[in-house]
């Protein structure tokens, strides 16, 4: 039960949803997006890729070059407030409509969030 004093209850769906991104981001991805998602009073002790994560709306599309879509929908799921936290019905509604979960060629190419030295990398065949 929430108070005004105290902590909103727990609820364990809300929570769900959380870990569902998660494992969502990491079968896109094949890994997770930071080892850490604590937030602290200090930002120098928070994991960098949560932090970086925290201020920047398209993370995911420039450091794991996942399509616009997906970003959108893991950023839904990855709310630290649990109660704004996308419902499991609206997930599946949202996953129907993702044509692709990583950005194609084209998109790379034009995108002007990435780095250049990012795209060309796999032109440069540097890893």
């Amino acid at each position: 039960m929430s108070t005004t004093d105290g902590p909103a209850e727990y609820s364990h769906s809300r929570s769900d949803i959380w870990s569902l991104g998660i494992i969502l981001f990491a079968m896109i991805a094949g890994q997770t997006p930071w080892s850490s998602a604590r937030i602290t009073h200090s930002e120098s002790d928070m994991d960098d890729n949560f932090l970086e994560f925290q201020y920047d709306m398209t993370f995911f599309v420039k450091k794991y070059l996942l399509s616009m879509e997906a970003n959108r929908l893991l950023r839904r799921m990855l709310v630290i407030d649990p109660n704004c936290r996308l419902s499991l019905r609206g997930i599946r509604r949202e996953v129907i409509k993702i044509k692709r979960f990583h950005l194609s060629e084209k998109e790379m190419l034009s995108c002007t969030c990435l780095p250049l030295a990012f795209i060309f990398t796999d032109l440069l065949d540097i890893k």
